[in-house]
Parts: structure tokens; sequence; C-alpha cells
């Protein structure tokens, strides 16, 4: 199984899974790629098949293998550079965007100093590659004490599975825990105008070019996450309501019923365990007209997802772009509701 978090650099701030290089400073390009463990190519090899084996047999040496071997060039396989480990296979005018490239792309606003480097690296082996740029000027506080940086986050895969995406996701900076919040709503913010999703195709640098101009929403959609927020921080939630609001994000608004009955006792007793204690003593609980909030209840059950709900080898990536991923955005939109009915 392909381990999630390979390789990556954190400034100043250690990452909550306690993994990657932490650099004092934010750094150049240059040096970001060099800390982040991505200064590495993509090559694109071509694919043949074995028309004298059948799948499942043992390998032997036959004396015709070149003549057995058949390419396929519908399809070809990404293979990284620094130690031949195929990272997918994927279409022939399939066109992978370069991590170089992909960390380039911040040069225009570290030049003109609206951002700074804050984070990058590989997941999965380097089928995925991120980085994560703060812009410069934009915060505020949801109460006083609580924190909300304004973040860009470049994702690009090389497994095939997923193209390029530039989000704009606000971090609460007591417990970085909206950082892994940023691809939720993607598909969402791209109708919207809040995001771009480009393919890999042989014009994605040319479209990450017009795509810079993505940065001139990141005020409107900060303040827009920023006053949902202080929303959920001026509306009360009791105990009980947050028990009902829970079982609605993590089963589901329409099978809680079902789902929690199958559930195991045990397993249901320690989730309803770590989650009361969360919400009177989760991350950023203790800053003073945040406990006993909707804004208390969210971040509860982000920081489960975070942290409790799962553990093992791909724990980041679920969290990031799994199911850890759909549990959070509707942890999000069943707080609007709540708010809403209130």
């Amino acid at each position: 199984m392909a381990s999630e978090f390979e390789t990556g650099f954190l400034t100043a701030i250690p990452a909550w899974h306690g993994k990657g290089v932490v650099l004092r400073d934010a750094p150049n390009i240059e040096e970001a790629i060099a800390a982040s463990g991505t200064d590495w190519q993509v090559v694109e090899r071509p694919l043949y098949v074995d028309l004298g084996q059948m799948f499942g047999e043992p390998e032997t040496l036959r004396k015709n293998d070149l003549v057995a071997a058949h390419n396929v060039y519908t399809h070809k396989a990404l293979v990284r550079s620094s130690d031949n480990r195929v990272l997918g296979v994927v279409g022939k005018d399939y066109h992978p965007v370069q991590n170089v490239d992909a960390f380039r792309w911040f040069d225009f606003l570290l030049e003109r100093k609206q951002a700074t480097l804050e984070a990058g690296g590989s997941l999965r082996e380097g089928q995925r590659v991120w980085v994560l740029a703060k812009m410069n000027g934009a915060a505020g506080e949801v109460v006083r004490g609580d924190r909300i940086d304004s973040y860009l986050l470049l994702s690009n895969s090389h497994s095939g599975d997923m193209g390029v995406w530039l989000v704009f996701t606000p971090i609460r900076v007591v417990c970085m825990n909206t950082l892994t919040a940023a691809l939720e709503h993607r598909e969402r913010d791209a109708r919207a105008g809040r995001a771009i999703s480009l393919r890999h195709t042989p014009k994605v640098e040319e479209q990450l070019q017009w795509a810079k101009e993505l940065v001139d929403t990141s005020r409107r959609m900060f303040d827009a996450s920023l006053a949902t927020y202080r929303l959920f921080q001026q509306t009360a939630m009791s105990d009980e309501e947050f028990g009902a609001y829970f079982d609605r994000v993590y089963y589901g608004p329409d099978k809680v019923n079902v789902e929690k009955e199958m559930e195991p006792k045990n397993k249901k007793k320690d989730n309803r365990e770590k989650l009361r204690e969360l919400f009177e003593a989760g991350t950023g609980m203790d800053i003073e007209g945040v406990r006993g909030t909707v804004w208390a209840g969210y971040n509860a059950v982000t920081e489960f997802v975070d942290h409790y709900r799962s553990t093992g080898a791909r724990r980041l990536e679920q969290s990031w772009y799994g199911e850890g991923s759909a549990l959070r955005s509707r942890a999000f939109a069943e707080a609007l509701e709540f708010v809403k009915a209130k």
C-alpha cells in the first residue's frame, strides 16, 4: 500500500501529523522544491503487453520475448525519474505538469510580495504533489484569539485520477484543521468561479498562466468564509444538538437511523466519547466565545475526522481527498443548515 505523506516541508509550524521538514523562514521556489523532496521529473514511458503469458502465470524466460511484446499505443506510463517508480497509466494525450512548474506558478505572487510559500510535498509516493501559499494581508478573527488566514492550494496528480486544482482555503491557525477542507468544495467552487480545475492536456501550462486571474477572487472568497464562520460562532449549540448534528454528518442526513443501528456498539461508544471530549475541550475550545457554539461543533467534527476517525498508511491522503473530505463537507453544510434553522 502506498504511503500517504512521503516528503514535504512546512514553514515555522510543524504539521499535525508530525512529518515533514520544518523551515524557520518562508523559502523561495528553489528552496521549497528541495525541502519538499519533489525535485524529480515525471518521465513518459511506452507500455507493452506480453502476448505470450497469461495473467497470474510465473515469469519465465522465452527466446521470443521481443516478438511476444506488443506496444500499447493508446496509453503510456508515467514514471518517477529518481527511482523509476510507476506513478500511473494514462492516455496518450495526457500531458504531465512537472513539479518544478507547479512550484514556479507561485513566482508572480512571491515577486509582488502577495504571498509566501507555507508548505508543499508529495503524497502516495509521488502520485500527488501539492503546494500551499499564504496570502499576505488576508486574515481575520472569528472571535478574539481565533484567527483565520487565507491560503492558496495547488494540487497536482501524477496518477491520472485528478487534474490540476487551484483552490483558495481559509485555515484556522490554532489547529490547522481546515487545511484539509481545501478540496472538499472544489467542484462547487469551480462552478462559482472560486476554484479552477485544469486537465492534463498539451495546453495545461498555458491554462496555468491565465489561471493566475483566480488570485483576484481571493479577498471575496476569504471574506465570505470568515462571515460564515462568525455566524457559526454566534449561534449556540447544546450537547444534545451537537449529538444530533454529528449523527447527520457522520451517517448522512438521509441514513442516520439505518447506519447508526448497524454500527458496532463499541465503535459507536468510542466515537461518542471522543466527540464529546472534543466538543468540550478540543483544540481552540479554551478561547473565549468558542465553547457551546456551532463553531465549536464544526471544529470538533473536523478535528475528529483529521485525527481520530482512522489510522493507518492512507490516513492523510484519505483526509484530504477521500471519505474524510466528504465528511468534512457535510460538517460545513449541516452547520449552515443548523444556523439557518435557528
